[in-house]
Formats: C-alpha cells, structure tokens, sequence
C-alpha cells in the first residue's frame, strides 16, 4: 500500500494518535512525502515493510518542516509472526516468518522519534511438529531473525524511542 503526497507546494503528511493502518503479513506499507510527516499512530506490516520517506519535489533549498517526527504513540511495527496452519491430522505446521525492514529516509531534514515511539522489527517464534529420522513427529521451537532499520536522515536525526 502506498499512500503519496503530490503538488508543486509543500504538503504534510499526517497519521494521528488512534489511527491506524494494517496490512497483511509479507505486505509494505510506503508513504512519501514532500514536506512534513507526523506520525502518532500505528502501522502494521507483520513480517513485512515499512518505508517513510521526505522526497525531493524540486524545493531546492532546506526548510524546517523537512522532518519525518514520530509522535510519543507513534508505532512501526514489522515483527515476524508465526502463520499457523494445522494439518488434517492435529499437527501443528506453518511458517515462521522474520521481521522485516522500516525505513526512514529524508532527503533534506531530520528524523525525530519521541521517548515513547517504538519500531519493532523483533523475530518470531512457535511450536511445529517436525517431522523426525525414522518417522513420527516431535514438537519443536522454531524461532526466526529479526529484521533490519535503515535510518538516513540528510541534517541528522534524533532517536530518543524505542527500536
């Protein structure tokens, strides 16, 4: 899911405390910007991606509302996540999925994050039956990496949330 800002004029992006957007696992969720995000909601993308970037819409110079600003609620959410799905037989099988990507990139500005923002790209874990040498199945925690945070930030970047 992509969501764009367009024009010749600056234009803020804004997701508020209490708003949320979720998509399924494996999916992205891509907003760009040629202004100002402020981001104090929730996006969820499990497993997925997650990009948030200041693009350069031909305003040549710096100006002080090139940010992207996580909020204090502020959530990025790109955790793995265990898809389950049981056999005809009662066997616990699926795929443990790892975290994904969040990015945030401006091309001119800062990257803020307020105590309180929180950008989770944590693995997964579940229990699967394998199948085990000889025949049978055994019970087994299978558990996946944790995925990655791509922070470019062209004046700097303030990072006071938690990743």
């Amino acid at each position: 899911m992509t969501l764009r800002t367009t024009g010749n004029h600056p234009a803020e992006m804004r997701i508020e405390q209490g708003a949320s957007i979720a998509v399924d696992p494996g999916s992205s969720i891509a907003l760009a910007f040629n202004s100002r995000l402020w981001m104090d909601g929730v996006l969820s993308a499990p497993g997925g991606d997650i990009s948030l970037e200041h693009i350069d819409s031909n305003f040549s110079i710096y100006g002080p509302n090139d940010v992207i600003w996580l909020g204090r609620n502020a959530v990025l959410d790109v955790s793995g996540v265990a898809l389950m799905q049981p056999s005809a037989v009662g066997l616990r099988t699926g795929e443990v999925m790892e975290g994904g990507t969040v990015a945030l990139r401006t091309q001119r500005g800062y990257v803020i994050a307020e105590a309180g923002s929180r950008i989770d790209v944590s693995g997964a874990s579940a229990t699967l039956d394998l199948p085990r040498i000889g025949g049978g199945y055994r019970a087994q925690v299978v558990s996946s990496d944790a995925g990655t945070i791509d922070i470019a930030a062209a004046e700097g970047a303030i990072l006071a949330g938690t990743l």
